[in-house]
């Protein structure tokens, strides 16, 4: 699906961090195949503010056929906040943003709403404030949007740490890690399930070790050079730093970017040098039109550095950036005040256009909306990821939460006889129900599956919780608490494992 979703990005404009005149762009830009793609929430999220539109705006281009201004910009958006587990008590918050949502009078030429439609969004309609124009910001006051639903319809630094090889080195042993259990066990007899950890993530997840200092140390062969020759380190020294891609390590291609670093010149604009020197890259040649020239321009000059280059766009997607929303007003003189200067695009029109500046301005405002929010407002500087490559990586993370829960566990267990048949064996739970059962066994489920790579998978992971490992006795008992971190399971819908993608319909009668 990523891979789909990424051919709807085009490098010609609306490139991530970077415009084409060389401000900061948080964002990325989506051009699918036809206007009818509906732009669809990223993941379960709370509305925090959001504004239907009735008609398009003009950015003050005119249109050469009608000599009429074009009205060619939406200003409908809808931010939404999401909050989710990333493993043992840890919880991230944060933001995705729809900008330029189509307004309702392109969209009924589209789609027939239907007559009494839904408070709530679903994967193939709108809901009933997402048809209801006013130009203006509202509050989301606890609307909420699932993933997949329709939104809309649309036209680190790790100190001086150097990389030794450019790619990682195999382990000389065969079938190193599905021998992993079976080293433990002869490495580590006091406890192997601690030193299958050891060797596995370099440290010891559990709570309360068995090993101790003097029990854990874990020799690993790793490469010492350039050419790759090998070595033996123990990894349990605390002087070892390990990372996870929870860390969102250099290595892998993440960078933060902040004041510090940030590739600005002195006017607070993007400069060609700093950009080519922070990507790593001593050897591109400047843009084709020489300095002296009048065709020369700094903002050509980036925008065919960015634009021509694959592998420093690709590069450009792993920046975490610490900057101030575009969509904040408080930001506007100092984001747009070169535009004003004598030497700017408006300060050059002040005889023939005096408010060109604050007509722009204007139709910038019409857009912007963060001053009323008030959690983001004031000018605040916040984090940003590339889009899609933030939804890339984080899917990495298996980790199932509470909400995941709710979601997970059937309202009514059953038993399935020969044939079609089916016996309900427990009253309907509700969703207290089902977070009270699982949740004090929720760590430890989600411990095991990453310890043994379970989570390799979306349909091990399937098979793990769907697995029966003792005969039912009664309907309403979902955990033997006596099995070491394992689940005890009925009859389960099929459908209720779809959040991962995979649908089963297993028969435990």
């Amino acid at each position: 699906m990523m891979t789909a979703v990424e051919k709807y990005e085009p490098g010609y404009h609306g490139v991530f961090p970077v415009t084409f005149d060389r401000r900061w762009h948080c964002g990325i830009h989506l051009v699918p195949d036809t206007t009818a793609e509906p732009v669809r929430a990223i993941a379960d999220g709370e509305v925090i503010a959001y504004r239907v539109s009735q008609n398009p705006i003009s950015d003050g281009h005119f249109d050469e056929t009608t000599g009429q201004e074009a009205l060619n910009t939406n200003t409908g958006f809808v931010l939404l906040r999401h909050v989710t587990d990333t493993g043992d008590g840890r919880t991230l918050k944060f933001y995705s943003l729809y900008m330029n949502l189509l307004d309702l009078t392109a969209q009924k030429q589209l789609y027939t709403p239907p007559a009494n439609p839904s408070q709530n969004t679903s994967p193939t309609a709108l809901a009933a404030w997402l048809l209801d124009a006013a130009d203006g910001v509202k509050p989301g006051n606890g609307k909420k949007v699932y993933r997949k639903d329709s939104a809309w319809l649309d036209e680190n630094g790790d100190g001086n740490c150097v990389l030794l090889t450019p790619n990682p080195v195999k382990d000389k042993s065969n079938d190193y890690e599905y021998n992993l259990y079976e080293r433990a066990t002869k490495l580590y007899p006091a406890c192997p399930s601690d030193g299958y950890e050891m060797l596995r993530f370099g440290r010891i997840l559990a709570d309360s070790p068995t090993l101790n200092i003097q029990n854990n140390a874990t020799w690993v062969a790793v490469p010492f050079d350039a050419s790759g020759t090998q070595g033996y380190l123990d990894i349990s020294n605390t002087s070892v730093v390990k990372l996870s891609d929870a860390d969102f390590p250099f290595f892998t291609g993440w960078r933060k970017v902040d004041s510090d670093n940030a590739p600005l010149g002195a006017d607070g604009l993007f400069s060609y040098y700093k950009l080519r020197q922070l990507v790593g890259d001593a050897t591109a040649t400047a843009y084709e039109t020489h300095q002296d020239d009048p065709q020369f321009s700094l903002d050509d000059q980036l925008t065919y550095y960015v634009q021509r280059n694959d592998r420093v766009r690709d590069g450009l997607t792993g920046f975490v950036c610490h900057t101030i929303s575009e969509w904040d007003p408080a930001n506007n003189d100092p984001r747009y005040q070169d535009l004003n200067k004598p030497d700017g695009y408006f300060g050059q029109r002040k005889d023939t256009d005096p408010d060109g500046y604050d007509r722009f301005i204007s139709f910038v405002k019409k857009l912007q909306f963060m001053d009323q929010v008030p959690s983001l407002a004031g000018g605040k500087k916040l984090w940003f990821f590339h889009s899609l490559a933030f939804i890339r990586h984080f899917r990495k993370c298996k980790w199932i939460g509470v909400q995941e829960v709710e979601q997970l566990l059937p309202a009514k267990s059953w038993l399935t006889q020969s044939g079609s048949t089916r016996t309900l064996v427990s009253n309907t739970l509700t969703a207290h129900d089902v977070v009270a059962r699982i949740s004090p066994h929720l760590r430890d489920l989600n411990r095991t599956i990453r310890k043994y790579s379970f989570d390799s998978s979306s349909e091990r992971i399937a098979i793990f919780w769907l697995r029966r490992i003792s005969k039912q006795t009664d309907g309403r008992h979902f955990l033997n608490t006596a099995m070491a971190r394992q689940i005890q399971t009925f009859q389960w819908r099929s459908t209720m494992l779809h959040f991962m993608g995979v649908n089963y319909a297993i028969d435990l009668g």
